[in-house]
């Protein structure tokens, strides 16, 4: 499979998956990014998954949605996503600052 199959076929499987998916990816992706300037990475994860989780327990509740566990995944996909970003990231970093001194 050369690069540019690859690059259509993930673009393909990127479009096929429902907007609301998306949705929930970006907001667990957000929550944690944004929490983790103010509090430990892993409780910023933590508390988006919760957040997944009490959104999906008022949509059960309420009835104002549908509540699946699908969305729930997709939240902590984002979620975790994040975590993994910030390792990568703080590695490459760490790596850089040593390679200096």
């Amino acid at each position: 499979m050369t690069p540019k199959q690859a690059i259509e076929k993930a673009a393909a499987f990127i479009k096929r998956i429902a907007y609301d998916k998306k949705l929930h990816y970006a907001a667990g992706l957000l929550i944690a990014g944004v929490l983790t300037n103010f509090i430990p990475v892993l409780f910023a994860v933590g508390i988006a998954i919760l957040v997944g989780v009490a959104k999906e327990v008022y949509d059960r509740v309420t009835k104002k949605g549908t509540p699946e566990l699908a969305d729930f995944l997709w939240t902590t996909a984002g979620a975790l996503t994040w975590l993994l970003l910030y390792f990568v990231v703080e590695g490459i970093v760490w790596v850089w600052i040593t390679w200096l001194t």
